[in-house]
């Protein structure tokens, strides 16, 4: 990300800022509440200075191994391991007030390497007065109805450094909001962009995207067959007062159906491609092509609804996303397209003594107007369905299975998982991901990433 810099430096200036506001009204306690502190170690550690005003420090520690059955493109490497150390604390001055901040640690340790990254997720201030409420810092926002996809939650950037397990991360935010019974409006205020974290260019999820051969990219830009070899240039927003982005939403509840608005202004995460073209080395005969990362800027208007009859829950998600035009040739994605998510779940009590079963389906469409060039990432979701089926055998012991199947280009991804809770805040998972499809879709380009992954968490 191009100003990850300053992100880290902000977000741990307003960690530091909100321990030490903590700290310091620990320390302005007077001698009779001092008689009244307690220390509580349950899933928290807890230190307790009134009836409102409580500090907890969390986290977890999680180690992980995934393992290939054909090495990274270049390579040797099969396997390789990954140690995330999460911190939070969240403290409340009174009943009014909130503070929050939540740093990630992550190393990936592959054979002869090691690279760390220290990420600060979430780290704001939250003001609460009656029905209205303000908060500013390092935020994290959760928009849209649906469950598995939401074309309306545009506002944070994503890790996709590990396509199969992304994460959302914070960007410096003001939230304005008023919320009375069933009603709630908030407006969102982000001064700086910033645009998701793609795979880095040693990463084995970056060598399929610059495949010499059966490249749906080199379709797309309509190339002859040849032997080419690929740069990747981000071409980010710029740092300036006009590149601030903004929001609102409004949510109400009408009866049994929760109905939702929502407005974004700002620029889209995933970056589109620019297929640049070159002449051939004569000595090597290598054709060069830049490949360059848009990312445009657009409006996005959201409806949301959403509604239950008698245990099976529906739920509709859609976005009219309306790009600036592009000075760069990135197929369609500059024209005006919709976007639509319709699903519902459904949950199975009792089976077979206390067991639980869920099934959780969604379909995904977007539209676009007609055209010969269809832009590259975003085919993914032109018609796909996605699923999450859930088998409970008690509350420390299930099986999930998640699925996405695109019906234009028969691409699919699979994944199993079993998770087990031997005891209290430890949790083992054994999960298996498994992209497939022909080798002109984007998931089948992922066909040699198949993997099982094996970890242990420990929250604390």
């Amino acid at each position: 990300m191009k100003c990850s810099v300053l992100y880290k430096l902000l977000a741990l200036t307003i960690s530091i800022l909100l321990l030490c506001a903590t700290s310091l009204a620990m320390a302005g306690t007077d001698s009779s509440q001092e008689k009244d502190t307690e220390f509580i170690f349950t899933k928290f550690y807890s230190t307790r200075i009134s009836s409102f005003d409580i500090i907890k420090i969390g986290g977890s520690l999680e180690g992980s191994n995934y393992t290939y059955p054909i090495s990274t493109p270049g390579t040797d490497i099969r396997s390789h391991n990954r140690l995330i150390f999460k911190l939070n604390v969240d403290g409340r001055l009174d009943d009014r007030v909130h503070v929050y901040a939540q740093m990630k640690v992550r190393s990936d340790l592959p054979q002869g390497n090691t690279r760390t990254r220290v990420i600060p997720q979430e780290a704001y201030l939250d003001v609460t007065l009656g029905d209205f409420g303000i908060s500013g810092g390092y935020q994290i926002f959760s928009w849209g109805f649906a469950d598995l996809m939401n074309p309306t939650d545009r506002l944070n950037p994503v890790d996709y450094s590990d396509l199969m397990d992304y994460e959302k991360e914070g960007i410096p935010a003001l939230r304005l909001s008023f919320s009375h019974e069933k009603l709630l409006l908030e407006g969102i205020w982000m001064p700086i962009p910033d645009e998701s974290e793609l795979p880095d260019s040693d990463s084995r999820f970056f060598a399929p995207i610059l495949a010499s051969t059966n490249n749906p990219l080199l379709d797309i830009f309509h190339a002859p067959p040849g032997n080419y070899k690929f740069t990747i240039k981000a071409l980010d927003p710029p740092i300036a007062w006009g590149s601030s982005q903004f929001g609102g939403r409004l949510f109400a509840t009408l009866g049994r159906f929760d109905l939702g608005l929502s407005y974004f202004n700002g620029y889209e995460k995933r970056p589109y491609a620019e297929a640049i073209i070159g002449l051939p080395d004569p000595s090597t005969g290598e054709i060069p092509v830049t490949i360059n990362e848009i990312f445009p800027r657009e409006q996005v208007i959201g409806f949301n609804a959403a509604t239950g009859f008698k245990g099976l829950n529906l739920k509709m998600e859609s976005a009219l996303v309306l790009p600036e035009k592009s000075s760069h040739d990135i197929g369609n994605a500059d024209n005006n397209h919709f976007i639509y998510v319709i699903g519902g779940d459904y949950t199975f009590y009792e089976l077979f003594g206390k067991h639980e079963f869920s099934i959780n389906m969604e379909f995904m469409q977007e539209i676009h107007p007609s055209s010969d060039k269809k832009e590259y990432f975003g085919r993914l979701f032109e018609r796909t369905l996605f699923s999450r089926l859930e088998y409970k055998f008690s509350e420390y012991f299930k099986i999930l299975l998640y699925n996405a199947f695109n019906f234009d280009d028969h691409g699919y991804y699979i994944e199993p998982q079993i998770i087990w809770e031997p005891i209290d805040d430890l949790e083992l998972k054994l999960k298996a991901s498994i992209f497939d499809g022909p080798d002109t879709s984007l998931l089948g380009l992922f066909h040699d990433d198949k993997r099982i992954n094996t970890s242990i968490k420990y929250s604390f």
